[in-house]
């Protein structure tokens, strides 16, 4: 509905005038809902606000000075806006505007802990204003916060239900929550309240493609490049999506912009991978692996990727699990109504299609790459808490309490984190109960899977460099042998080649070691349907099949003798 902007702000001021409070503040967000940039609107509607902390001899500072803070922060001058709402802040303490936007300027920046605590405040002094708890729901979110965030995100959508970037973040919060289906859903409503948002339609076209919707998740990336047709790591996501049969439009876009001088470095690594995707599916293997290369090299140089840290953390680990031993016994007796299944190995390896054999029985739950045992057990697994009995009975409680929210009615658990093998003396001690794969892989296969893969999460920094990530299997081989000699016949071993191979009798063996009755629809994991995020999330939909762990052999005229130690 287009609105006369002019005559709604007359007709605005006037209710508000005559304390008809409702109906200024329903016109009021009628001219947000045209054009939620009108400061002026934005501003105006804040007067009408019950602040909780208002008393009635607050001051508040001039609309001309708050338009002057707006306008700083919209043009981008982030340092200055800051000290002019940290001021504001300090003179008109009960004022939410300065709070607001100071919280707004601190996410921009990458101060989530600090813009939390800001949005609170700006929240506490005005609970009817959608954007301070849209910020404060971003800020919990980048925290790792996901129930408080979708609490927040909730309240924006009650009390502004067309805002639609709360939509897109709450979508982020539930995939990363394992709810793909709720966030498709949500995604769509997010494109529907403003077609024109690249990143909804890139969200949903991610969502689609882990759900197994190709031709949609396709044709969402696409109409986002549409919108947008810069987005490079879009690009990327659909040349990951896609099989190139020529040097296509897309191709010869991510190839413009590749060559562009003002393409940033950050752009330049999507594009390389986009374009190394498309050569390799067009057999121009020198190109891709010269661009892959390129790829590797701008991440690695942009994570200062330090091989050091992961030679420590290693042997802190084995060191810390000394401690161990005293608290062994301590969690035997614990009951326990859920069962989880910890597939462990490098990325790559093949968990994806372990965990999707598994979960085609009818009494297990795939969880995906859950991120619970790092957040909640890092700390004592590298040494940095006590390990007592009680820190290791709290973490099996907060574990569990996680794993329990998306059990949906099934007794066992998967959980893949692709880091878990690193936690593996931890969860044997803290989850006595639990079953332990360690999916193994042809050791080369798995470096040049690794290689060619742009890993969004930062904590991948080895598999950018050849050396780096031969350096780091040769660390994950002696750490997995360390947890097998402390814990003989704990991890089952199994072979991805064997069971791309001898499909039967190498599931019969697995299904036999988790204490699961037998049942057909493990032979057919192309069947689950279920949701799929990692990069095998297309391969993982057809049968399983052997001779994918000699495909690396098409590039070892460029590879060279970088393997030879492996």
């Amino acid at each position: 509905m287009e609105i006369n902007r002019q005559e709604t702000l007359r007709l605005a001021i006037a209710a508000q005038e005559s304390g008809k409070l409702q109906e200024a503040e329903h016109l009021y967000d009628l001219m947000l809902t045209a054009n939620p940039n009108d400061v002026e609107v934005k501003i105006r509607r804040h007067s009408l606000l019950s602040y909780s902390h208002k008393t009635a001899g607050d001051a508040a500072p001039s609309n001309e000075v708050l338009e002057q803070l707006y306008h700083q922060y919209n043009a981008g001058s982030l340092k200055r806006a800051q000290r002019m709402a940290r001021s504001l802040c300090k003179n008109f303490p009960n004022h939410p505007i300065a709070w607001k936007v100071l919280s707004a300027i601190l996410l921009r920046r990458g101060d989530s802990l600090q813009a939390a605590e800001v949005s609170r405040k700006a929240v506490d002094l005005a609970p009817k204003d959608f954007e301070a708890l849209h910020n404060l729901g971003a800020a919990l979110a980048a925290l790792g916060h996901l129930d408080e965030a979708e609490a927040c995100y909730r309240a924006v959508m009650e009390l502004q239900p067309s805002f639609s970037p709360t939509y897109n973040n709450l979508g982020i919060i539930l995939k990363a929550s394992g709810r793909f289906n709720e966030a498709k859903e949500i995604y769509r409503q997010a494109v529907a309240l403003d077609p024109t948002c690249a990143a909804a339609r890139s969200n949903l076209g991610n969502t689609l493609a882990a759900l197994g919707d190709v031709s949609g998740a396709r044709a969402s990336l696409e109409h986002a490049l549409k919108i947008k047709p810069d987005l490079a790591e879009v690009h990327r996501y659909l040349a990951s999506v896609k099989k190139f049969h020529e040097k296509d439009k897309q191709y010869v876009a991510m190839y413009e912009q590749y060559q562009s001088l003002e393409t940033s470095p950050d752009q330049r690594c999507h594009l390389s991978f986009g374009l190394a995707k498309a050569s390799e599916d067009l057999g121009l293997l020198e190109e891709a692996f010269s661009y892959y290369s390129e790829g590797n090299s701008l991440r690695k140089e942009h994570l200062q990727y330090d091989s050091s840290q992961d030679r420590d953390l290693f042997a802190s680990l084995k060191a810390s699990h000394l401690g161990f031993s005293k608290v062994l016994h301590s969690v035997a007796d614990e009951s326990f109504s859920i069962m989880p299944i910890f597939i462990v190995g490098m990325p790559r390896s093949g968990s994806s299609l372990a965990e999707h054999i598994i979960s085609s029985h009818s009494q297990v739950r795939g969880g995906g790459e859950l991120t619970h045992v790092e957040k909640l057990g890092k700390p004592l697994a590298t040494g940095e808490v006590e390990v007592t009995p009680d820190s290791i009975m709290e973490f099996r409680r907060k574990y569990l309490e996680e794993i329990a929210k998306i059990a949906e009615g099934k007794t066992v658990i998967i959980d893949k984190g692709s880091q878990n093998y690193l936690y593996l003396g931890l969860l044997h001690t803290a989850f006595p109960e639990a079953r332990f794969v360690h999916v193994k892989r042809n050791a080369s296969a798995v470096c040049w899977a690794n290689f060619k893969q742009y890993f969004p999460a930062n904590g991948f920094g080895y598999c950018y460099a050849l050396d780096d990530v031969v350096a780091y299997h040769g660390l994950y081989e002696d750490l997995m042998s360390y947890w097998n000699e402390l814990f003989p016949n704990a991890v089952y071993e199994l072979d991805y080649e064997a069971i791309t191979v001898d499909q039967e009798a190498e599931t019969k063996k697995l299904i036999r070691h988790l204490g699961l009755q037998w049942e057909e629809s493990c032979l057919r994991p192309e069947d689950n349907d279920r949701p799929v995020a990692t990069a095998s999330n297309l391969q993982i939909r057809g049968p399983v099949y052997a001779g994918s762990s000699a495909n690396w052999r098409s590039f070892a005229p460029y590879i060279g003798d970088a393997f030879a130690s492996l």
